[in-house]
């Protein structure tokens, strides 16, 4: 087994302090204005932060520089990336696992999203073991003195790690893990803290999450269509022509550095519960999302918002309206679990089905096939995911017989809808 400190040794420069680049923000900025040879000052980056345009400039228009397409993902992984200033969050608001097929083009663009972003606040990796995920503090190498504030981006994971309890820890604010090492020649209990949150961005093509880790993460499915094909390719034979890749504007990746943390308050949520929709289950964990995401938007326009007590941040209309057009987009991805092959075939039994079905009936129609002892666990699965609804149905002088239907929420297929603010300000 390989050494502990030799498997942090080979996570190269996120753990090397020699083979770190020696970035300052500051002098990262100055940086790129050299390199560039462009004046920008500080009058310039102001007025892109006080733009009343600021979110279509950097989702819609910067953004497309880099990205065909996916307008609904980039501005999902934008949006929860920007939650790393949230100080007031819940700890799972932000996470995002974005779940699609191979070449689907998930890590191209998450890439290009976080590229937005300031540098020693991404920690990017594409190969962890689980052992060293329990001991890797590389914000320490950056003089920082927490995951706080960060971005933890793993790219393509296999189901072993996004399904290990170091993840499932990292997604708990201030928590720590006990692990076994061995100490003096023998093998002793011992606690590793984790300190700080940080956002914790993921992607894969097979791995399927959990029930604890689905709770843990939002999903975000690519766009997989044909349409979306043909944007890509038209977007490749345009850079092509050009030569070279359009580059991101340095006022804009200075504007975005100049974000500081803090908390922010809705001071008009009462009436957003009032419409919220409370009829699927899965609502009782997003209305903390959808909270948290309003006070994303806030951040990002901070330049034009309140800031009481020089600690809070006083949320306005407007980081509603945007915050409800990413919220209404992510119900729509997160309704496709993913699922394997199996509990995909249970659901679309259930669902031509359309009345209760006992395991008994459910069995032989199962895709790949599968024996009826081994077609519980599954059932058991998709019961705890929320998918599937069991009930028991009385039989004369025999013990109740579980049978099985689709959830209300997966069965209404309607989308949900949120009402602009201007029907809600009166």
């Amino acid at each position: 087994m390989m050494d502990i400190n030799a498997e942090l040794d080979a996570l190269g420069d996120n753990v090397e302090e020699k083979e770190l680049p020696k970035v300052i923000e500051k002098k990262e900025i100055k940086e790129i204005i050299k390199e560039k040879k462009v004046e920008i000052t500080d009058i310039e980056i102001k007025e892109i932060l006080k733009s009343p345009n600021l979110w279509d400039r950097i989702v819609l228009d910067e953004l497309k520089k880099k990205i065909a397409g996916e307008i609904k993902s980039r501005e999902i992984i934008f949006l929860c990336a920007m939650g790393r200033l949230v100080k007031n969050a819940s700890y799972s608001s932000f996470n995002l696992l974005i779940h699609s097929k191979s070449s689907a083009g998930k890590d191209y663009v998450s890439n290009a999203v976080l590229g937005l972003f300031p540098k020693p606040n991404v920690f990017k990796k594409s190969r962890i073991s689980e052992r060293v995920l329990n001991y890797w503090k590389p914000y320490k190498i950056r003089n920082m003195k927490s995951w706080n504030e960060n971005i933890l981006y793993l790219i393509d994971i296999g189901e072993t790690i996004l399904n290990c309890e170091a993840l499932k820890v990292m997604c708990s604010e201030g928590s720590n893990i006990t692990v076994m090492e061995k100490v003096m020649g023998r093998y002793e209990a011992v606690d590793v803290e984790i300190d700080g949150k940080p956002v914790i961005i993921t992607t894969t093509a097979s791995a399927i999450p959990t029930e604890e880790i689905q709770n843990r993460f939002l999903l975000l499915r690519m766009d997989e269509s044909e349409e979306q094909t043909r944007r890509i390719i038209k977007f490749q034979t345009k850079i092509a022509e050009r030569g070279n890749p359009e580059e991101y504007d340095e006022k804009i990746l200075i504007a975005i550095k100049e974000l500081k943390p803090y908390k922010v308050k809705i001071p008009f949520l009462a009436k957003i519960e009032e419409v919220f929709p409370f009829n699927k289950i899965r609502m009782r964990r997003l209305y903390t999302t959808f909270i948290d995401m309003i006070k994303a938007v806030a951040i990002l326009h901070q330049f034009q918002r309140t800031l009481q007590d020089k600690k809070t941040l006083i949320a306005e209309w407007r980081d509603y309206d945007i915050a409800k057009d990413c919220f209404m987009n992510l119900c729509l991805s997160m309704g496709e679990i993913p699922l394997d092959e199996r509990k995909e075939s249970i659901i679309e039994i259930l669902r031509k089905a359309d009345m209760e079905l006992s395991a008994t009936e459910i069995q032989p129609s199962v895709k790949p096939h599968i024996s009826l002892p081994k077609i519980r666990p599954h059932l058991e699965s998709l019961v705890n995911l929320h998918l599937i609804e069991e009930f028991l149905i009385n039989c004369d002088g025999r013990p109740p017989l579980p049978k099985y239907k689709l959830n209300e929420d997966l069965a209404d297929s309607k989308p949900i809808i949120l009402p602009n603010s201007e029907s809600l300000k009166g």
